[in-house]
């Protein structure tokens, strides 16, 4: 008989039934899927459920059937190696439950919602840059007034140092008065 590990280890199945482990082994398929295949000693409800004496990967002979899931159904929560505890989002035989089911849907409101941050961080981006080019520009616009400004005094006599009124300023920063 194949040696298998031996203590207190567990799968619970989403459809509320409970194998012992015998074996397990993660492992990735040819398509490149990285799932977990198990040898479990399954419940006398998954025999009876699943009807396992008509199934191919059922050994009666040691009362031990072969099943494998992807990984990303598989939730190890103990694995030390007197115990294992492992839950299963699938049923025994690998198929959809409410619970994938619901998982699949919050995946789906998960992808959305990453693909609306992405696309409201890109326009946030493109906000800032828009808003940079403006500060640069109004900055610009300002200095080449400053500049006219200057030109239009000197050219009119004007160089900079009368006040408002056009009256030359004393040397205390004043106006006449």
């Amino acid at each position: 008989m194949a040696s298998f590990i031996r203590g207190d280890h567990y799968i619970y199945f989403a459809d509320g039934t409970t194998s012992q482990i015998a074996d397990k082994r993660k492992f990735t398929d040819e398509a490149g899927v990285t799932k977990w295949r198990f040898l479990v000693w399954p419940s006398r409800k998954q025999k009876v459920k699943y009807n396992l004496a008509k199934d191919d990967f059922y050994d009666s002979n040691n009362d031990i059937v072969m099943r494998e899931f992807k990984a990303y159904n598989v939730v190890i929560i103990e694995n030390n190696p007197g115990c294992t505890r492992i839950w299963v989002f699938t049923d025994f035989n690998g198929h959809d439950t409410d619970l994938t089911t619901r998982e699949a849907y919050l995946s789906q409101i998960v992808d959305y919602l990453e693909k609306e941050v992405k696309s409201l961080r890109t326009t946030v981006a493109a906000l800032h840059e828009q808003l940079h080019m403006e500060r640069t520009n109004q900055l610009q616009a300002m200095e080449d007034k400053v500049a006219i400004v200057k030109s239009a005094r000197k050219a009119a006599g004007r160089t900079g140092a009368e006040g408002e009124d056009g009256a030359p300023e004393d040397s205390m920063g004043g106006g006449q008065g």
